[in-house]
């Protein structure tokens, strides 16, 4: 059997000094000195009471706070789109994340890294640089290329989503109203 609320909140009732009483549904105006409707759109998670006004309005806090969070949700998925189109693409973009990391362990200079590199046995370097040596022979050219790829790959897939998430958060923070704020989280432009 499914509960379902008897009434759902239509009127939002307030006292004498204007203070919200409760929120309840319609019928329940006789409860305090005033009420008024809710406002269309009306979520509590949005709107908070206006003693002045005597009425449900939008907090543009609260909106700040839903769309702020709304906003790094979808920086989140877009990262995860930029490196995961796949559960096999994942594990690739993984696999050459950590070539990049062994790599850059072998050594601090171009040249120690690559006296190292030719140091390892042949079945090491398979096993530890498969996807860059693969797209060595792929480009023509040699696995420290390869690398450099992988690392350019990574390093703008990110920036550009945290760029986009930083812009849109500061554009949420620095509009006044809730419609402004609404207006700067759609003005987003998430890589399609």
């Amino acid at each position: 059997m499914i509960d379902l609320p008897l009434s759902v909140p239509t009127i939002a009732v307030y006292d004498d000094t204007g203070g919200l009483l409760f929120v309840g549904p319609d019928g329940t105006q006789g409860a305090g000195a005033g009420w008024s409707l809710l406002p269309p759109g009306y979520d509590d998670a949005t709107h908070a009471w206006s003693t002045e006004a005597k009425a449900m309005v939008e907090d543009a806090a609260k909106v700040e706070g839903l769309l702020v969070a709304e906003v790094k949700a979808e920086a989140e998925r877009q990262r995860a789109l930029s490196t995961s189109p796949g559960e096999f693409k994942q594990a690739e973009y993984a696999a050459k994340r950590a070539e990049v990391v062994a790599w850059d362990m072998l050594g601090t200079t171009a040249a120690a890294i690559l006296t190292a590199f030719n140091g390892l046995s042949a079945v090491r370097r398979e096993t530890r640089f498969a996807y860059a040596i693969a797209d060595a022979a792929a480009f023509g050219d040699n696995p420290a290329a390869a690398i450099t790829r992988f690392r350019a790959g990574i390093t703008a897939a990110a920036a550009k989503v945290g760029a986009i998430e930083a812009r849109a958060c500061a554009l949420i923070r620095a509009a006044d109203t809730a419609e402004a704020k609404r207006a700067a989280a759609a003005s987003a432009a998430w890589p399609t």
